[in-house]
């Protein structure tokens, strides 16, 4: 599961259109939605819902289970198409599901294939100023480094050059490090954990 989104009963059926939400809104959501789900059960449940006069999802409620810049992000987008906060159902609530379960999908097949994504994550939107699909489409493009910045150096000018090993030990690798990471060759995105691609992203 990454993400929830209430399902709420309205008291006065005939406000379901404008009515805004409780003042404690959680209080009163009595389902969840967990995505992602197949698509089937979403079509399904979506329909079940909106048979009912008094029932709607609530949208801008969601909650996320992975980084939270990706509610924000989320949040944001859907405060853009939803003008007021609102619990109702329209025709666009199953294409808003599904969009928010296509993003669910992808969280979590990038929780399962990338290390560390969410530090990459972060680092598009809060450092690179990238939207939310956009964040998650440059995804595979991050190089994350596990070590220090001289382990770093260490491997990338031994990848690349043929240093005699009586040398090695006269050279600083900790300041060749500090120096990539002073002029933004390396980001530092958790301990001992570099992004060794930031300009390219």
């Amino acid at each position: 599961m990454v993400l929830r989104v209430p399902v709420y009963r309205i008291s006065e059926p005939h406000h379901r259109r404008t009515c805004p939400l409780p003042t404690s809104p959680r209080t009163a959501a009595y389902a969840w939605l967990s995505l992602p789900m197949c698509f089937t059960e979403l079509c399904s449940i979506v329909e079940d819902v909106g048979k009912s006069e008094n029932e709607g999802i609530a949208f801008l409620e969601l909650e996320c289970d992975a980084v939270p810049g990706i509610r924000d992000l989320l949040l944001q987008e859907l405060r853009e198409r939803i003008p007021s906060v609102e619990n109702a159902l329209s025709s666009r609530t199953l294409e808003i599901l599904l969009e928010l379960n296509d993003i669910a999908k992808t969280i979590q097949d990038l929780a399962i294939q990338v290390d560390f994504w969410e530090y990459a994550f972060q680092f598009l939107v809060e450092v690179k100023h990238r939207s939310l699909r956009n964040a998650l489409e440059r995804m595979p493009d991050v190089i994350l480094f596990c070590g220090s910045r001289s382990e770093f150096a260490q491997e990338l000018i031994n990848s690349n050059h043929t240093v005699p090993y009586i040398l090695q030990s006269y050279i600083d690798w900790d300041r060749m490090g500090y120096d990539m990471e002073a002029n933004g060759e390396i980001f530092l995105v958790a301990p001992e954990l570099y992004i060794v691609n930031p300009h390219d992203l």
